[in-house]
């Protein structure tokens, strides 16, 4: 697990991280970027799932060019708590999905000018909506990404709450009826 606590204009790059329940817990930063990374062999080591990546408060950062093996990974990809704002996700190829959740942002969260484009999904297991915004006033952009089911096909990837501003553009799926059954995407 990389543990960024406090941190300020980093830049973390090439880097694999093998055999982690975990790959990155982020709390509290601004100006950091991630990329060129790779999350590979994901395993269970506590009781509690937890995913790629734990975001609490983060501003003006990217993270890109990541490739994730989730064969074994629990919890959720991108896991997003209180604040994340002037966020790029990109380039990001995450394989093998079984059945977890991709975006979760709470009721409690609040997400301004997330941007997630040009990446890739592949879920071989669908039970629930896999990408969550909640919080109030929510802001975010997807753009020209893939969203592929290969297992039995479901309704729809997104569960997005009122009072959002979640804008899905140019994205292709396959194995969805649909990408949401929210009226208050912009598709």
């Amino acid at each position: 697990i990389l543990l960024f606590s406090g941190a300020n204009k980093i830049t973390v790059s090439n880097v694999e991280i093998v055999r982690v329940d975990l790959a990155f817990s982020i709390d509290n930063v601004t100006e950091v970027n991630i990329n060129n990374v790779k999350i590979m062999e994901p395993t269970a080591i506590t009781d509690v799932p937890k995913g790629a990546f734990r975001i609490r408060n983060m501003y003006q950062s990217s993270i890109e060019n990541v490739t994730i093996d989730g064969n074994g990974m629990e919890g959720i990809l991108f896991n997003i708590y209180q604040n994340l704002v002037d966020v790029l996700i990109s380039n990001i190829t995450a394989t093998d999905i079984n059945d977890l959740h991709l975006f979760h942002a709470d009721s409690t969260s609040n997400v301004k000018n997330l941007v997630v484009n040009n990446s890739t999904f592949e879920m071989k297991k669908v039970s629930t909506q896999r990408s969550r915004f909640l919080g109030k006033g929510s802001i975010a952009l997807f753009e020209n990404n893939t969203f592929v089911n290969t297992g039995v096909q479901f309704s729809s990837l997104f569960n997005i709450g009122t009072n959002t501003s979640i804008s899905l553009n140019a994205n292709k799926y396959s194995g969805f009826t649909k990408l949401t059954n929210s009226n208050n995407s912009l598709n």
